[in-house]
């Protein structure tokens, strides 16, 4: 039975499910450092800093893992010291950190965003050849973790930090944060709330509190951006400012579909271009990706479709192909 409402208990439904958020301004935000290892990080970023080490950074391949490679690069091209950064290749290194990762790349420091919780093989590997690893991530904990010299995940029962549900960029937004502060480098943070917003949109976290505050933030910053990624978007589809609704069906798509079909770091080059024309030919390669995979969800859906039949008796199907 459907309940009727006037406008007073339509409000008060409306209250009861979507209570006012707690965050209302970014000087509200919680601070970095209640995020459990947040300084050992910091002070074992600025260790290898200081002995000139190799640093490399190990995103993931959907918009989440591309979006927090390019905020953590922010900060160390904002104090001028070279880094790496690797997106695995879905289809040639599978998912998150592995050993074959680490054996190619001569690194001393190893800094994961949005994976690496699950990486226990690599984490090993990575304390038998003395590499220093440190893990961002925001996936679920099981009842072990990998071995690490920091971990930053708000799902730690130890961790203080009040938000749970949050996406890998704005916990690496977060370390940018914290690093900024430790290294006195003058990075506006605020200003990278778009990539943080696209992110958390992208990885469908609920828009709530903090999250709710850094997409609607990110969505200003993306309304005033001159940055060339953001202007072939504008240009493209003719817009000056987006939506949450633009970023969720218009955007998150097309960046998404590098690394489904081909390589995420053609999203992560888009993001980086460097001027408007190199924006907009990388722009029209995501174009074309997004086309083939829309083709192929369509030939899968049409293969189920056949295999199920025209009246299917079950209201519970599950179908399975080779391909």
């Amino acid at each position: 039975m459907y309940k009727i409402h006037n406008l007073e208990s339509l409000k008060q439904s409306l209250e009861q499910n979507f209570p006012k958020s707690k965050l209302n301004k970014l000087q509200e935000l919680p601070d970095p450092l209640l995020f459990k290892d947040m300084q050992n990080a910091c002070l074992l970023i600025k260790q290898h800093i200081k002995a000139q080490s190799k640093i490399l950074i190990v995103g993931d391949y959907d918009v989440d893992g591309v979006m927090a490679v390019s905020v953590l690069k922010h900060f160390f091209t904002a104090i001028n010291y070279p880094v790496s950064s690797y997106i695995p290749n879905r289809f040639s290194d599978g998912y998150g950190l592995s050993e074959h990762i680490l054996a190619k790349h001569d690194a001393n420091l190893v800094i994961t965003v949005d994976n690496g919780i699950s990486s226990f093989k690599a984490a090993q590997y990575a304390k038998d050849h003395d590499i220093n690893l440190i893990i961002t991530d925001h996936h679920s904990i099981g009842e072990q973790l990998p071995v690490a010299d920091a971990m930053i995940n708000p799902l730690q029962k130890s961790c203080q930090f009040p938000y749970k549900n949050i996406c890998g960029t704005l916990i690496s937004w977060y370390l940018l944060c914290a690093l900024n502060r430790h290294f006195k480098a003058n990075i506006i943070a605020k200003d990278l709330l778009d990539l943080v917003a696209i992110a958390t949109i992208a990885d469908v976290m609920p828009l709530l509190d903090l999250n709710l505050l850094v997409v609607k933030k990110g969505l200003e910053c993306l309304a005033k951006s001159q940055q060339p990624f953001v202007l072939a978007l504008k240009q493209y589809f003719r817009k000056s400012y987006f939506s949450s609704e633009d970023l969720a069906f218009k955007i998150c798509p097309k960046l998404n579909a590098a690394g489904r079909m081909q390589d995420a770091n053609l999203a992560l080059d888009f993001i980086n271009s460097s001027d408007l024309s190199i924006a907009y030919e990388r722009l029209q390669q995501l174009l074309a990706l997004n086309k083939e995979r829309k083709a192929i969800e369509h030939d899968i859906l049409r293969a189920a479709k056949t295999k199920i039949g025209a009246n299917p008796k079950q209201q519970v199907l599950v179908v399975w192909g080779e391909n």
